[in-house]
């Protein structure tokens, strides 16, 4: 098997970036709630996100600066600030509001009332979670790694997760996350929000059930395709899209 080499400082920022999110897919989607010392809420998604341990449990997220000016985001502004940050995984029914919260706005602006999710209050912490998420953790700044302080570089957010908000959706009788998002109604469950297979696999799973109900349901059986192909449709988004 033939490989087609690239070397990174042969590359312009563009072209690395998109090896990158092409290569290391599909990933998980952190919506990262903030605040800044006057109060002023704000809300972004980040797509280089993932945990880092478990003792203590840390999760990490890295936003960019930006690839024009060099200038740093909100969301590192306010963590800097504050030290405390809330991170809700993203579901199928935030799809549009996610697009909406990525959008460059001013500081004072509050992304929540601009995408139309829903504030939830944190328990230990002052920023809020979002209502709509099945997943929410409140974390407290544990490090921040600068990578390169020049445009597009990343800044590497590590937090200590000092809550859990987790929905009975997603939970079973064991008080257990099944590592399962629920679509639609609830009574469809589909392997890992952001696995295109398993998503793919979950669409057969809709049609089968369907065909073996002797009085075919149209209204439920749109509610949860469509829920299916707006996670594909994220999918793309993702991969289109330089999340802020």
């Amino acid at each position: 098997m033939g490989f087609k080499k690239f070397a990174t400082k042969d590359l312009d920022i563009k072209s690395v970036y998109h090896l990158l999110i092409s290569g290391i897919s599909p990933r998980p989607i952190a919506l990262v709630g903030s605040m800044d010392n006057k109060g002023s809420s704000n809300l972004a998604p980040f797509s280089f996100f993932n945990a880092f341990g478990a003792n203590p449990p840390i999760v990490g997220f890295s936003p960019a600066l930006s690839g024009r000016t060099g200038l740093p985001k909100d969301t590192l502004l306010n963590i800097k600030e504050t030290k405390e940050f809330t991170i809700s995984i993203v579901n199928s029914y935030m799809v549009e509001q996610i697009s909406l919260s990525s959008c460059e706005f001013d500081r004072n602006t509050d992304e929540f009332i601009k995408s139309g999710l829903t504030k939830i209050e944190s328990k230990k912490i002052k920023p809020y979670g979002v209502l709509e998420s099945h997943f929410i953790m409140e974390c407290k700044l544990y490090d921040i790694v600068y990578l390169g302080n020049k445009p597009a570089s990343g800044n590497l957010i590590l937090g200590e997760i000092v809550m859990f908000h987790i929905s009975d959706k997603i939970l079973n009788d064991a008080n257990k996350n099944n590592i399962m998002i629920v679509y639609a109604n609830g009574d469809v469950d589909i392997k890992r929000f952001m696995h295109a297979p398993d998503i793919l696999e979950g669409c057969h799973i809709v049609v089968q059930r369907e065909k073996e109900k002797e009085d075919l349901d149209l209204t439920e059986f749109f509610k949860e395709t469509a829920a299916i192909l707006a996670s594909l449709a994220t999918i793309f988004f993702i991969i289109s899209t330089n999340t802020s």
